[in-house]
C-alpha cells in the first residue's frame, strides 16, 4: 500500500511519530456528518537527534544527517551566523566521519541550500508579518468606519423616536450628557 512519509527536523518538540491529515488544514464541514471527499494522511517521522532510534539504527545516513542538523542548530544557538554555523558543523562532521563523503564532494551546494532555505524562510516570515500588519490596519479602519456608521444610525433612530414621542427635553439633555444618551439608547433598545 502506498504511504506518504515526511521527515520532521524542526525546532518544535514533537513525538517520534505523528499523523497529519489534509482535511485538518481546512475549516470543519458545514453540515454535521459531512466527511471529506478526498483525504490524504501523512506519516510524520521526527528525525531530530535522539528520536526514532530504531529507524536511525537501520539507516546510518539518516542518523548522520540528524547529527549534522543538530550541530548546525547548536552552532546557531551559540550565536554564530548561519554561514559560520553550517561551515563549522560541516568541518566537525567531516572530522568525525559523519556524512564525510557528501560534505567533501558537495560542500558548496550544502551551504548554498542552507543559505537559500533560510533566506526564503526569513522572506516568507517577513512577508507574512507585513501582510498581517496590513490586514490588522485595514480591519481596524473598516471596523471603525462600520462602528461609526452604526453609531450614527442608532443616534438618528433615537432622535427620530424622541421627536415622534415629543420628548424634546430628553433630546436636549442627551445632546449634552453622554451617559443620558446611553440610557435612552438602552431604553429604546438601540444599543
Amino acid at each position: 500500500m502506498p504511504q506518504y512519509i515526511v521527515f520532521y527536523n524542526g525546532k518544535e518538540d514533537q513525538p517520534d511519530e505523528f499523523w497529519l491529515k489534509l482535511s485538518d488544514a481546512f475549516l470543519p464541514p458545514f453540515k454535521e456528518g459531512d466527511a471529506p471527499v478526498l483525504e490524504c494522511r501523512v506519516r510524520m517521522l521526527n528525525i531530530n537527534l535522539g528520536h526514532n532510534l530504531p529507524l536511525m539504527q537501520d539507516c546510518r545516513r539518516l542518523w548522520e544527517y540528524s547529527i549534522f542538523m543538530n550541530e548546525v542548530s547548536r552552532n546557531l544557538g551559540r550565536g554564530f551566523s548561519l554561514e559560520r554555523a553550517v561551515n563549522d558543523a560541516m568541518d566537525n562532521c567531516i572530522r568525525q566521519d559523519i556524512l564525510k563523503d557528501i560534505l567533501l564532494q558537495s560542500r558548496s551546494e550544502v551551504l548554498l541550500m542552507f543559505l537559500t532555505e533560510y533566506d526564503e524562510k526569513f522572506l516568507l516570515d517577513q512577508t507574512f508579518e507585513e501582510g498581517r500588519e496590513t490586514g490588522l490596519e485595514q480591519g481596524l479602519k473598516q471596523g471603525r468606519k462600520l462602528g461609526l456608521e452604526q453609531g450614527q444610525d442608532q443616534i438618528l433612530l433615537l432622535i427620530s423616536q424622541l421627536l415622534k414621542d415629543n420628548r424634546l427635553e430628553d433630546l436636549d439633555k442627551a445632546l449634552s450628557d453622554k451617559h443620558y444618551l446611553i440610557t435612552l439608547l438602552h431604553e429604546y433598545h438601540l444599543d
